[in-house]
């Protein structure tokens, strides 16, 4: 580790991260460095590939280095001999700190839902030579403990983004592949603009969103994932926590203290569940027809008695088929449906906490206050906050 430079004024820090495209861990990692920075006095430099910037002629008039680390920058930081933190978990930098998104976490809770939509058979949608990648090994471990194949696979080349030559290379390549899938099939994709092309794609094969492709992104650009037709279910990190403590480390390093882990992961905030995935299949036709008569009535407030009668059943051989089929009671299915429509009306309207409550049969606005942070272990109040705060990130420039 080098030694701590001296402070003479405020502290010159290079944030090494390219704005070409508009990606939401850039922007929002971008968003809490500076936000760290501004309150600690830095002066911040976008200097994307650590070559020195503006007025500088030297990357040793930095303090410090922040941003998407690769090997090469990592060694030109070290012979200056700064302090260097990375953000991006696929650096190929080694022995960098770093503090990065968790997206093997993120891709499992995507295979936990798919597999509680009632799919059996997954792919991963993502780039060549990303198997080893945490992305697909969250999946891959989420499906296989549970006893299913392993995803199929449909490997993309990097660069799609281009021009029209390698886009097209690439919608052709996810073609091929989409139309040899057996539905219905759950998919991942390794991020909000993958998965725009590969909803895209089905819709021009024919193929039925969800009912015969489930899709969930591994990170969720706003535009990409709601402004999208259907709109795309994602896993949510918080990019500009991310940022900002990747920051906070670095200020730890270049105050000469050590860093331990040297690689901290932060978990997603969770998985917003949008068009792409909006279903439910069973093989038993009953727990099916239950699942969609509980989507349908989920505004109002559902007992298992009126559930069995509107489907011409009794109450305990609709709780032993829930039991069999899914190993989770009917209660906990009530719940959930209603706990993920209730997080899209936060999400996707301006409606009061008072509104809602009312809309979705609770007496009282204190009532489903409670019953929502039972389930998400959140008020309402800071799940739509917490959104809110994303959604700038990825929107900030």
């Amino acid at each position: 580790m080098p030694p701590a430079r001296p402070v003479q004024g405020r502290r010159q820090i290079a944030i090494a991260i390219e704005l070409s495209f508009l990606l939401p861990w850039h922007y929002g990692c971008l968003k809490g460095i500076r936000l760290y920075g501004q309150q600690h006095g830095w002066a911040c430099v976008l200097d994307p590939f650590l070559v020195g910037m503006g007025t500088r002629r030297s990357v040793s008039d930095y303090d410090g280095v922040v941003g998407r680390i690769n090997a090469r920058m990592a060694d030109v930081a070290h012979e200056h001999g700064l302090p260097v933190v990375n953000h991006h978990l696929n650096s190929n930098a080694r022995d960098v700190p770093s503090i990065c998104p968790d997206w093997y976490t993120g891709t499992r809770l995507a295979g936990e839902h798919l597999m509680a939509c009632g799919y059996r058979r997954f792919g991963y949608v993502g780039f060549q030579g990303g198997l080893e990648s945490p992305d697909h090994r969250g999946f891959a471990d989420a499906v296989t403990s549970r006893g299913f194949p392993p995803p199929e696979v449909c490997a993309i080349p990097a660069g799609y983004e281009k021009g029209p030559a390698e886009m097209t290379a690439m919608r052709e390549i996810v073609g091929a592949w989409l139309a040899a899938c057996t539905p219905p099939i759950g998919l991942v994709t390794y991020d909000s603009v993958v998965a725009r092309y590969v909803v895209q794609t089905c819709l021009e094969l024919g193929l039925r969103i969800p009912h015969d492709v489930a899709v969930v992104a591994n990170g969720g650009e706003w535009v990409a994932v709601s402004g999208a037709t259907p709109t795309i279910s994602s896993i949510e990190h918080d990019y500009q926590d991310v940022g900002y403590k990747a920051a906070a480390m670095l200020d730890r390093l270049m105050a000469g203290e050590s860093v331990e882990p040297i690689r901290q992961l932060l978990p997603p905030r969770r998985l917003i569940v949008r068009d792409s995935s909006d279903i439910f299949l069973s093989s038993d036709p009953l727990v099916s027809e239950a699942m969609r008569f509980i989507a349908n009535h989920a505004r109002q407030t559902l007992h298992i008695d009126e559930i069995a009668a509107a489907l011409k059943t009794s109450k305990r051989t609709l709780q032993r088929r829930f039991d069999q089929t899914l190993g989770r009671s009917l209660t906990d299915e009530i719940n959930r449906l209603r706990t993920e429509q209730i997080q899209r009306v936060l999400i996707d309207s301006d409606l009061s906490i008072a509104k809602i409550a009312a809309t979705y049969g609770f007496g009282s606005a204190s009532q489903f206050t409670q019953f929502f942070k039972r389930q998400t272990g959140i008020s309402p109040t800071e799940y739509r906050q917490q959104w809110q705060d994303g959604k700038s990130s990825s929107d900030a420039s």
